[in-house]
């Protein structure tokens, strides 16, 4: 992919915001081969799992997240999430992004 030299530009001024959604760590890598971290709907599922039951699978992610933080406590459910992702380690690609002069950095998490 070719990207304009004034985007380049831009970026190598330092005028340009890196805005990051939610597959931003598709990729990342697992000491587990195959082991893909989870999106959406899949990250959901975990939760309700974990801290609701199964019969909550298959519901938005926004919402088992209220749920299960509003059953156990945010602390809860931010540990468990972290116990799952600190395992993963960024790819090549990933670490490419600091060396960009970034105006800022946004991200939907």
């Amino acid at each position: 992919m070719n990207l304009p030299k004034a985007l380049i530009d831009q970026i190598q001024e330092g005028n340009v915001v890196l805005f990051l959604g939610s597959g931003a760590s598709y990729g990342a890598l697992h000491p587990i081969p195959n082991t893909k971290i989870p999106l959406g709907q899949t990250l959901s599922d975990m939760i309700a799992t974990k801290f609701l039951g199964d019969e909550y699978k298959n519901q938005p992610l926004s919402h088992i997240s209220e749920l299960a933080i509003s059953q156990t406590n945010l602390f809860n459910v931010q540990q468990f999430l972290r116990d799952y992702f600190e395992k993963f380690e960024p790819t090549d690609f990933h670490k490419l992004l600091p060396q960009f002069n970034w105006k800022s950095i946004f991200t939907t998490g």
